[in-house]
C-alpha cells in the first residue's frame, strides 16, 4: 500500500511538472539609444543669450520666450527653444533665436531649410565662414520702409537666427550694420558651443 501511496504522490508531482514549465531566464532587451540626451545646461540658456557689451549701442535685451517664433513654426520642432527680443528707444528692434534639436541631423535640416530658401521668392542669404560650422547673412541696403541685417548659423544641436532692425535714434538713422552682427554672433556661439556639442 506504501508502495502504491508512493507510485501516485510521484505521478501527480510528474503531471504538475509537465503544466508549469520551470521558470526560464527572459532575455532582457539592448539598449539602441539613437540619440543623447539634452544636458541639463541646455535648459537655461537665458543668462548667456545678451551679455555686456555684445549689441551695437543703443539696442539692448528685452522680452525673453520659450514660443518658437514664426517662420520655425512650420518645421520640425525643437527640443528647446528660447527668444529674446531686442530694443532701441522703447520700440522692437529684432530678436536672437536659439533652437535646440536632438539631433545634429535635425539641426542642419532646418538651418538649410532657412538659409537657402529654395522656390519661396526670398533670395538665398550669403555664406559667412567667421561663426559656427555654417553660417549665412543678409542685409539688404532697404526691405520696404525698414532696413535690417539678418545672421544665422549652425552649430552641432543648434540653429540661431539673429535680426536686427535699423531705426531712429536721436533724431538720425541707425543703421543695423554686418560687422556688429557678426562680432555679436562670434561671442554667442563661443559661449554656447560646449553647451550645445554634446
Amino acid at each position: 500500500m506504501k508502495k502504491a501511496l508512493l507510485l501516485i504522490f510521484i505521478l501527480v508531482l510528474m503531471a504538475c511538472a509537465r503544466t508549469h514549465p520551470a521558470p526560464t531566464a527572459t532575455p532582457q532587451p539592448t539598449s539602441t539609444a539613437t540619440s543623447t540626451p539634452m544636458p541639463p545646461s541646455a535648459s537655461d540658456l537665458e543668462p548667456l543669450l545678451v551679455q555686456a557689451g555684445d549689441l551695437p549701442p543703443g539696442l539692448s535685451g528685452s522680452q525673453v520666450s520659450d514660443i518658437i517664433p514664426e517662420p520655425f513654426d512650420q518645421v520640425s520642432p525643437p527640443i528647446s527653444v528660447i527668444c529674446q527680443q531686442f530694443e532701441r528707444n522703447g520700440r522692437n528692434a529684432g530678436r536672437v533665436v536659439v533652437l535646440l534639436y536632438e539631433s545634429e541631423s535635425k539641426a542642419k535640416e532646418v538651418y538649410e531649410w532657412w538659409t537657402i530658401r529654395p522656390g519661396d521668392g526670398r533670395p538665398n542669404m550669403l555664406k559667412e565662414t567667421r561663426v559656427g560650422e555654417q553660417a549665412a547673412w543678409d542685409c539688404p541696403e532697404k526691405y520696404w520702409i525698414t532696413q535690417y541685417c539678418r545672421i544665422a548659423f549652425l552649430r552641432c544641436h543648434m540653429v540661431v537666427d539673429i535680426f536686427i532692425l535699423g531705426g531712429e535714434e536721436g533724431g538720425r538713422m541707425v543703421f543695423a550694420k554686418q560687422d556688429e552682427l557678426l562680432a555679436y554672433a562670434k561671442r554667442l556661439d563661443n559661449r554656447l558651443r560646449p553647451i550645445v556639442c554634446w
